[in-house]
């Protein structure tokens, strides 16, 4: 087997092309990318990379001996995300390197603004920050269930919201509070949500708060909701989408417990 096979055979989510692959107990398979390591992760092997062999290639034991490990899951999954994040490229079967992004990473004064972008090459995390800039972005089960309509298998959901929130912390999106995506003022040029982050961030709950106040919060969530609606719909997609739902509306309007939605494929009349 070469070390190409090993690598698409790891679990999880360690596939090379940064794909999660990921299948829960139904074999649902995710259909939109992300890493199951954080940012920092993929910090971390740039970093080996950039301090053994520059911007040149590493075969993948030695940048595995760079690293203090030895080639498992673990150390795929942290090359892996290190390609999700667009900072190490492929270099023939068994060798990594540095993308111009990577280099950037590595090279002081330029840290900040490459962290920012590198955020945005993950496929999930592009389209949260697309759906959620400038306004308030779900937390806990309910961004789980948002990740799920956007194609995060069930079973990989809290593993992929885990690495998400820690990949945004690191990179400076969480700056205007843990419930807003905003990107980090760094680089010496404005950020493209600062005009409006102020204004919102001052009305925004606290984390401890845990979900809007305002009515405008409120219509966001509902206007999303809709927005998400399948143009067709069948009992396990209505379903999903009532899960969602449920989850935005009671973290929007605090309300505990937890409604049971579940498929069915009949239905009998009492």
């Amino acid at each position: 087997m070469s070390d190409n096979d090993e690598d698409d055979k790891a679990p999880g989510a360690e596939k090379l092309d940064g794909t999660t692959g990921a299948r829960d107990d139904k074999n649902e398979r995710s259909t939109v990318d992300f890493p199951y390591n954080g940012l920092d992760a993929a910090e971390d092997v740039a970093s080996a990379l950039w301090s053994t062999a520059g911007d040149r290639p590493l075969e993948v034991d030695a940048l595995a001996g760079a690293m203090g490990m030895a080639i498992s899951g673990a150390f795929r999954q942290k090359t892996s995300a290190a390609r999700s994040f667009g900072v190490v490229e492929k270099e023939g079967r068994s060798a990594f390197k540095l993308s111009p992004l990577g280099v950037r990473l590595v090279s002081p004064g330029q840290e900040e603004v490459a962290r920012a972008d590198a955020f945005l090459e993950v496929e999930l995390y592009r389209k949260l920050y697309d759906d959620y800039r400038n306004r308030l972005i779900p937390t806990g089960k309910a961004l789980e269930e948002v990740m799920k309509q956007i194609g995060v298998a069930s079973k990989q959901a809290d593993r992929a919201r885990q690495a998400f929130e820690r990949s945004a912390r690191h990179a400076g999106y969480f700056w205007a509070g843990d419930n807003k995506l905003v990107r980090p003022n760094v680089g010496g040029a404005p950020s493209e949500d600062a005009s409006t982050s102020n204004v919102v961030a001052e009305n925004q709950p606290s984390q401890s708060e845990g979900s809007p106040t305002t009515a405008d919060d409120k219509s966001a969530i509902i206007r999303m909701l809709v927005d998400r609606l399948p143009d067709t719909l069948d009992n396990k997609k209505l379903a999903q989408w009532l899960r969602t739902a449920e989850a935005n509306l009671r973290w929007s309007y605090d309300v505990p417990g937890e409604i049971e939605i579940a498929e069915k494929d009949t239905y009998s009349a009492d």
